[in-house]
């Protein structure tokens, strides 16, 4: 798979990102970078403490940091999106499935794990600052959604979300399942839409 360049401005608020997987060149060395970094937040402003970021979004973020960098997965098996510098700035695990929508069973890819890089996610003053980026995570699922197209699978997506990120998906345009509390899914008849909303809030600078 090569880097498809998901989104382009020129304009210094928008941050232009390329789509991956996990073939791209030290994309797993950098997910550890991530772990490592995770822990290092923790020593410095959680005291060391991981009790201290129970049921917060940057422990959600270690949490799937953690999952991604140990994951006995293929690297084929990685989707990313990557800066202008090759730095990654949001990661998933997907895999392909089936999931009922639209009255019947459909071939989709679904999204095991994703989250964004921890610098940001992490509201603390951090050297890796420099490196934050609005509007990964919004532009991997813009990518997903796309390559469920160019697979013949109309667009539909299927996420395992936890309970806090369940607001960011359904922000984006997903809908619950009725039939899964975890899972919230991009049927077909929505995912243009979605990528039409994705286009219309880069044009208007509105990200994640």
């Amino acid at each position: 798979m090569s880097c498809i360049r998901i989104s382009r401005c020129q304009d210094k608020k928008m941050n232009e990102f390329s789509y991956v997987d996990g073939t791209f060149p030290e994309f797993r060395s950098q997910i550890l970078f991530w772990d490592n970094k995770c822990i290092e937040y923790i020593s410095i402003f959680y005291d060391g403490n991981t009790d201290n970021i129970v049921n917060t979004l940057f422990g959600d973020c270690f949490a799937k940091a953690r999952e991604l960098a140990f994951s006995v997965e293929d690297d084929i098996s990685f989707r990313g999106v990557v800066d202008e510098e090759g730095r990654v700035q949001s990661a998933a695990i997907i895999s392909e499935g089936y999931v009922d929508t639209d009255f019947t069973s459909k071939p989709t890819i679904i999204i095991d794990t994703l989250t964004n890089a921890p610098w940001n996610v992490i509201d603390k003053i951090t050297p890796e600052n420099m490196y934050k980026r609005k509007g990964a995570a919004t532009s991997l699922i813009e990518g997903i959604i796309k390559e469920s197209l160019s697979k013949g699978f109309e667009g539909v997506v299927k996420a395992l979300a936890i309970p806090r990120a369940v607001e960011f998906y359904l922000n984006l345009g997903f809908i619950e399942n009725d039939s899964s509390a975890r899972e919230v899914i991009v049927p077909s008849y929505l995912a243009q839409n979605i990528l039409d909303d994705i286009e219309l809030k880069r044009q208007l600078q509105i990200f994640d």
